[in-house]
């Protein structure tokens, strides 16, 4: 692990190719122009960012994530929080963990810009969640197979997801390439997510 400094808070890298935690930043009081704009280069950098112990309300929550993107407003999640409708429930013991890995949003296009997760309960055993860099695997990929993989689109079903935990019925199904080309820092990578539809 390495540590930077990038003004005004510190930076400790995770791995050499995703993740940093962020400290010295409270988001829980807002932050100034500079700071957001330092959170969202970091973003762009590292992918991932951690900020421990936030404390977060959902009201503060929803501004947090507007220094990044405008929050989704999902068209049919029922659980959502009693103080702030951007913000969703979701229930660990009731849901049951993720089985595959997935890219959220791959239902919309676009699809979702980021995801941000506050943990209100962390087990000391599992609950865990985890994160793949698809850049980084896009670089490892031969030139051949990179020019392959940049002609062809991957086919999803368009299910909208009701906070159920169930999964209705597809109501058709929505293309998104392969490989994408980041908006910001101009990198490509793949784009694959579970739930493709059978051939």
């Amino acid at each position: 692990m390495t540590a930077t400094r990038t003004a005004p808070y510190e930076v400790r890298q995770a791995s050499p190719v995703l993740g940093a935690e962020i400290v010295g930043v409270d988001l829980a009081n807002g932050v100034d122009d500079a700071t957001a704009e330092a959170l969202r280069d970091d973003f762009w950098k590292y992918k991932v960012l951690v900020l421990r112990d936030q404390h977060l309300s959902p009201d503060a929550h929803v501004e947090a994530v507007r220094i990044f993107d405008e929050p989704f407003d999902h068209p049919k999640w029922l659980y959502r929080h009693e103080d702030n409708r951007l913000v969703y429930v979701f229930n660990l013991e009731k849901a049951g963990g993720a089985a595959r890995w997935h890219i959220g949003g791959i239902w919309r296009n676009p699809p979702f810009t980021i995801e941000s997760l506050t943990y209100q309960v962390v087990p000391e055993i599992g609950g865990r969640t985890l994160w793949a860099d698809l850049q980084a695997a896009y670089d490892g990929l031969s030139e051949p197979f990179r020019r392959l993989l940049e002609s062809v689109s991957a086919v999803y079903s368009d299910y909208p997801g009701d906070g159920t935990y169930d999964r209705p019925p597809a109501t058709g199904v929505i293309e998104h390439p392969v490989v994408r080309t980041h908006r910001h820092t101009g990198r490509k990578g793949l784009f694959l997510s579970s739930s493709l539809l059978p051939t």
